[in-house]
């Protein structure tokens, strides 16, 4: 038990403090806590009662005869202790609940509950046993531990495992717990208190439905985390989205709690799951499965699971029309020539409630409850084993719901019980009550049997009571306004004490639980006062009597749009129907025949790690039953402009072994030719190179000395045509190799001729440099595909693209670096949300796949303040855009980082009433202070970088320019020991009103600015002595200049320059002058991004030598003469001085208005 509470106080008490809890009860349970009922304690409790004991005594009493003595009564008071029954109030754990810690738990004992898996062990001597076990947590899987005559041991469960369970509905629940599971391990090594924890709170919260909680599996999250998945089990279906908003609840009461997700159990992934047969199709749905046989054409009517599938004709077309609060009609198709007997069967819920015969197609069943929700299953035999089909219906009727909260009666233990006798006798008061507070109209249709009361759930909260009221066929309209007058005789009960707050009427509510309506999975149920319809979400109603009933299943594949492409990954969604619960076969073909083939369930799919410049070829299938439908064929490119280019070395002799592209000849001369471009090329290239922004590909070695073929590919955002020309002069310009110029050159590498263009049939495409363009023409295909952000020319944004029957080419196997991940059907805000962080400006996009899906207008949305709204918006996404100073953005600015915040909301409505999801985003963008750059080079933009939880990042982006004078000096320039050269640091073509501070500055022999061969000129913001180095403005505006004689204290031939800088922001408090008098310098341990940039080399003019190396200049020469004179001068003084005091008195005078001044006087 000791081992308990360190579990419990480890993970729980040491962590929670009073602003976790609202509080706790004597025996430290927390209040917030599952299962606590009120008891009513009688104990004794010690008290001190008082009470006078009289005694005799004798005192003188003759007056002046001293002897005389009389008697006299004296009391005295005297304490006791003694026990006295006292009643009181006291919380404790409900029964059948002990204490764990702060929480009421199942007992140890009742391990087959909060310790099992669903199913059965099979019958002895069938099955294969494995390892031995004590409880089903100990065993693999879904496999039970099953005792044997060898003992116990994990076995798999009596097929269908799920089959035997009360609970038919399954969901995957994923728990976040504040705890080490290392920790958790050691104190509990087999997880029991675990268990028994995450059981008693996901039931509890549930509650009233009846749930079942499996334990699957435990294991280490994050850093002192533990992540838990467990099987809940329901007896009814319900949206996977209303089971995570219960469970939310959990983690707002439990602090140790940090998140609990739901999904959908995929029931047809395990064999131990469904129960279809071998020729039968296995649909997954939300909480459960069908199975269908795999020649069936189904309609979009449910079809439920069928246990044999043959070759007898399907039925379909089956339907009910006439419906009443008592009866309805049911019709349905064969294609057969022979004569069938059919066999209707009517169920409610489990229970068998009609079942006739006939030989006709149609049947009338009458006799039924109202406001039922009814299964119907047809058949016939003849041909063998049965041809089913089955659906639902629901009798007309209207339900409304009554809250009743009872605050004298106390939930326990035995009102969970329908059959015990306190749950008898409560329900008996409670209709009689409800009975008897019904108005004179209401009561007489419940005299008459037209209105019906049903408690439907009991649950904590003192008592609170569910009740349902159904009316069928009324004389009058009944709505809530006429149920209400209900409550003022409950509240003046005299058998139960009503809760006024907690009392109400209201609508019932069907439409949210599945299992209350009878609308087509391709439906929409829309809730109404006392009742509902359906709406089909497909194009046709094929009964339109019923409306929503009977929809027509749509296209399977629609429309698909491309998303986000870069040079590494896309992002393709479709729009398909998914009443079946399709699966679709995703494969991906790249240009080399590497091939990646998987199966997904959602309609959206994100793929990584793509090779840039690449054309992909994607195929994607709809599969449902067993068959696929036609198959839709579309390209895609990911992200680069694309060069071509050859080069003739003459002074290279070729060799066969280049032909082998394995062999060390030629790794040795690609080595050396890389080599030699790269020390040829301007340093803001080669470090766009470095960076992979740029790549260079060889595609062929040939002879004529050595004819060099490539292809350059280029990722970073820089001009095409700037590139080209470096990489065309590098070569020509390369030191040990002699290139042919006449033959060599680089031109544009066409796609559209090569065929490695995405534009689709029907789009025709026109070759640019680097690139190329789709323009769009006439016709209308059947499938559409969109690529958001690539308008063609002259329409609107999308291409077309038409189903191709054609099967692709085979491929061999997988071996591209390929990694795929499904992204949700339902978008998320975080998913919607683009943050683009700028220099003096945030800019957010918004997908409106997002906006739509929520109902969220465009004209509600802002940043800070409702002038900052949408500034932009195409077909898929709108634009916001704020300045730093505008709409009340806040920016904060310290040594190292800019922090810019502001906010997205969608509060501003007209009517004043908002209806759809309200946002309150906090947006921060974050800026990098400290920065290198060096000459010459601009760095690759940075600001599109996508952060989740509206975050963003941004780089502030630098260029540094030399000047000779006023006049820019270029690339490879010669300059003396004698010229003066400005260096101007600044961001990059922005008039902002940041102040750059430089902090370091340095030379050094080669383009690696940390070259352990440096020479520095600034230091801490303030210029190196004799380095002629001389500061114009540092920290005044948004750039920094300097001027310096770089050769004149440098003896190499080729330097590089190089900076440290710092982005600052001027504030009342602060200012981001330099004054380097004061010696106010920065500190030289600031951390400092990598970001480099490079220009240059700057070139020693032949012939001139370093001005300052060895010799001394002019000025050492003049300082040190001063020195030497101030040095006599002072020896002077000292010596009158002292020749003086030794001779006696002195003063100087000053004779000015009669006032003397006396300096020394002795």
């Amino acid at each position: 038990m000791l081992r308990t509470l360190r579990l419990i106080l480890l993970a729980m008490l040491s962590a929670a403090g009073p602003s976790q809890a609202s509080g706790f009860t004597e025996k430290g349970l927390s209040l917030l806590s599952y299962q606590l009922c009120n008891y009513q304690v009688t104990q004794n409790v010690q008290k001190v009662v008082s009470f006078q004991m009289s005694s005799m005594i004798y005192t003188s009493c003759g007056g002046w005869i001293p002897w005389q003595r009389c008697s006299k009564t004296v009391y005295r008071t005297q304490y006791l202790t003694m026990g006295v029954p006292e009643t009181r109030n006291v919380t404790d754990c409900c029964q059948g609940y002990e204490q764990l810690g702060l929480y009421c738990v199942l007992p140890l004992n009742r391990s087959r509950e909060f310790a099992s898996k669903p199913g059965v062990c099979q019958t002895v001597g069938q099955g294969l046993s494995t390892s031995p076990c004590t409880l089903d947590t100990d065993c693999p899987g879904f496999q039970k531990c099953c005792h044997l005559s060898r003992g116990h041991r994990c076995m798999d469960p009596a097929p269908p495992a799920l089959e035997r369970n009360l609970s038919n509905f399954w969901y995957n629940v994923t728990v976040l717990v504040k705890m080490d599971f290392k920790e958790l391990n050691h104190v509990d090594p087999q997880l029991l208190n675990h268990m028994r924890l995450l059981y008693s709170m996901v039931t509890s919260a549930l509650q009233p439905l009846d749930s079942t909680v499996h334990h699957l599996h435990s294991a280490g999250g994050d850093p002192s985390t533990t992540v838990s998945r467990l099987l809940l089990g329901l007896t009814r279906p319900l949206p996977v989205a209303n089971i995570s908003t219960v469970l939310d609840d959990i983690v707002r009461r439990v602090y140790e709690v940090i998140n609990i997700q739901v999904q959908d159990v995929n029931e047809c992934l395990f064999d131990e799951l469904n129960t279809c047969s071998g020729r039968e199709c296995c649909l997954n749905m939300e909480g459960s499965y069908q199975c269908v046989c795999h020649q069936e054409s189904p309609s979009s009517s449910s079809l439920k699971p069928n246990h044999t599938c043959e070759d007898c004709p399907p039925i379909w077309n089956y339907m009910t029309f006439n419906v009443t609060s008592s009866s309805f009609q049911v019709s349905w198709s064969l294609n057969s020539t022979r004569n069938h007997t059919f066999q209707v069967q009517v169920y409610k819920g489990q229970e068998l409630v009609r079942s006739a015969r006939t030989r006709e197609t149609t049947l009338e069943v009458v006799g039924l409850e109202a406001g039922v929700l009814y299964g119907v299953k047809i058949s016939y035999q003849e041909c063998g084993p049965n041809a089913t089909a089955t659906l639902t219906l629901r009798t007309d009727a209207q339900v409304f719901e009554v809250v009743i909260r009872i605050i004298n009666r106390n939930f326990t233990e035995k009102l969970r019980n329908r059959s015990s006798v306190e749950y008898q006798e409560f329900s008996r008061q409670l209709l009689q009550e409800v009975e008897n507070s019904f108005p004179p109209a209401v009561s007489n249709l419940h005299r008459s049997g037209k209105l019906r009361v049903e408690i439907v759930s009991l649950r904590a909260g003192s008592v609170v009571v569910k009740l349902r009221l159904t009316v069928q066929d009324p004389e009058f309209p009944v709505s809530i306004s006429t149920l209400t007058p209900m409550l003022q005789p409950l509240f003046a009960s005299t058998v139960f004490q009503v809760d006024q707050q907690g009392t109400l009427v209201q609508d019932w509510d069907e439409c949210a639980d599945s299992r209350e309506n009878d609308c087509s999975a391709a439906a929409q149920c829309l809730n109404l006062e006392g009742s509902y319809t359906c709406q089909c979400l497909t194009s046709r109603d094929i009964n339109p009597s019923r409306v929503g009933r009977t929809c027509e299943v749509p296209v399977p594949i629609k429309r698909i749009m491309i998303h986000n492409v870069t040079s590494t990954s896309f992002h393709v969604v479709w729009e398909a129907d998914l009443t079946l619960r399709p699966t679709f076969q995703f494969t991906l073909t790249s240009m080399q025949n590497h091939t990646l083939d998987f199966e997904v369930q959602n309609t959206s799919l994100m793929l990584l790690g793509l090779e840039p410049g690449v054309l992909y070829k994607v195929v994607i299938a709809d599969k449902a039953c067993g068959k696929e439908s036609a198959k839709v064929h579309l390209k895609v490119r990911t992200a680069a402009q694309k060069l071509s280019g050859k080069a003739r070395i003459a002074n290279i002799k070729y060799s066969e072994d280049f032909r082998n592209v394995s062999s060390k000849e030629y790794q040795d001369f690609l080595e050396h030719f890389f080599r030699m471009v790269q020390s040829a090329l301007p340093a803001p290239i080669l470090q766009l190179m470095n960076q992979d922004g740029i790549q260079m590909e060889i595609t062929d070695i040939s002879n004529g000395s050595v004819v060099v073929t490539f292809n350059l590919l280029i990722i970073a955002d820089v001009d095409t045509q700037e590139v080209s020309d470096a990489f065309l002069t590098a070569l020509q310009n390369m030191s040990l190799l002699e290139v042919v110029r006449d033959e060599t050159f680089i031109q544009d590498y066409d796609e559209c001729e090569r065929g490695e263009d995405d534009c689709v049939p029907g789009a025709s495409c026109h070759n640019t440099l680097g690139s190329f363009t789709c323009s769009c023409t006439e016709g209308t295909p059947d499938f559409q595909v969109e690529y958001p952000g690539r308008p063609c020319e002259g329409k609107a944004p999308g291409y077309s693209l038409a189903s191709d029957p054609e099967q692709p080419p085979t491929s061999p196997d997988i071996s591209a670096p390929l990694t795929t991940g499904s992204l949700p059907q339902r978008m998320n805000l975080t998913g919607a949300v683009m943050v683009l962080c700028e220099i003096e400006k945030v800019t957010i996009a918004i997908q409106k796949h997002f906006l739509q899906q929520e109902s969220i207008p465009e004209s509600s949305l802002y940043l800070g303040e409702p002038a900052c709204n949408v500034t932009y918006s195409n077909t898929t996404h709108v634009l916001l855009a704020a300045g730093w100073s505008e709409c009340g953005t806040a920016v904060q600015s310290n040594m190292t980082n800019t922090v810019v915040r502001t906010t997205l909301r969608n509060d501003l409505c007209p009517e004043g009433i908002i209806h759809y999801l309200k946002i309150l985003s906090p947006i921060h963008c974050a800026f990098q202070n400290d920065l290198l750059t060096s000459s010459g080079y601009t760095p690759e933009w940075g600001v599109y970088t996508i952060i989740e939880d509206l975050h963003g990042a941004g780089n502030f982006v630098t260029e540094m320019q030399l000047f000779i004078g006023d006049s820019p000096i270029p690339q490879n320039y010669s300059v003396s020991a004698s010229d003066d050269i400005k260096i101007e640091v600044g961001l990059y073509r922005q008039k902002s009103d940041l102040k750059v501070v430089l902090t370091e500055c340095w030379a050094t022999p080669s383009s690696n600015a940390r070259d352990p061969v440096t020479f520095g000129f600034i230091n801490n913001s303030c210029p190196i002595p004799n380095t002629y180095t001389s500061v114009i403005e540092n920290g005044d505006s948004n750039k920094a200049q300097l001027k310096l004689k770089i050769f004149s204290f440098i003896n190499n031939s080729i330097v590089y320059l190089h900076c440290k800088l710092r982005i600052c922001m001027e504030s009342p408090d602060a200012t981001c002058k330099i004054n380097c008098h004061d010696f106010r310098a920065l500190r030289n341990s600031e951390a400092f991004a990598t970001h480099q940039t490079s220009w240059g080399p700057l070139i020693r003019s032949e012939g001139d030598s370093a001005g300052g190396h060895p010799e001394l200049g002019v000025v050492y020469l003049v300082l040190i003469v001063v020195a030497v004179f101030a040095l006599v001068t002072g020896i002077a003084a000292i010596l009158i001085m002292r020749y003086q005091r030794m001779t006696g008195r002195y003063n100087f005078k000053i004779q000015s208005d009669n006032f003397s001044y006396q300096v020394f006087y002795d």
